[in-house]
């Protein structure tokens, strides 16, 4: 039988990958850990009778501490109202810019409620994992979508509050 015994296990570049404390329990350090969390929320009610129109609703900035780290997204838009009828989505885009409707799609969900009013809002939650491949700042923006008839819509209805949080994962 053998033994191996050690307190720090080290990559070729000297960066430490498992430590020890001395009592048995080892720290897993790099791949796979969260480097950071940011939450951005809002409670501004938005609201428009378009149609078939990207509109901007929020957005997190994050700044990754390496060009490999991944962004993982958890998004939740409440108070969604649809007015009249037909359908609503909600989508996640990333950019290098503040604000607007350009960007990278990551992510699509559609709300397939023939009507939900003031009586029957929903809420729809958006996931996804982005491989921004930067160190600089990015914008990760929730974008709403009506795509039937022109009737009136919201999101945060009445002041309710969407979230989003974003976690640098580190690879």
């Amino acid at each position: 039988m053998s033994i191996l015994k050690v307190n720090t296990i080290q990559d070729k570049g000297g960066n430490t990958i498992i430590s020890s404390d001395g009592s048995g329990t080892f720290t897993p350090y790099g791949f796979g850990k969260i480097g950071q969390v940011v939450l951005a929320s809002t409670n501004t009610q938005l609201g428009a009778n378009n149609q078939d129109t990207d509109t901007f609703n929020f957005e997190g900035t994050i700044t990754p501490s390496a060009t490999s780290s991944k962004i993982l997204v958890l998004c939740t838009v409440n108070a969604m109202s649809n007015g009249g009828g037909g359908r609503m989505a909600g989508k996640i885009r990333w950019d290098t810019t503040s604000g607007g409707t350009s960007g990278t799609e990551v992510t699509f969900s559609q709300i397939a409620n023939d009507s939900f009013d003031t009586s029957g809002m929903s809420s729809l939650t958006l996931q996804t994992l982005i491989s921004p491949n930067t160190t600089s700042q990015i914008y990760v923006k929730n974008i709403v979508t009506k795509n039937d008839s022109g009737t009136q819509w919201y999101v945060q209805r009445y002041s309710n509050y969407s979230y989003m949080t974003l976690m640098e994962v580190l690879a």
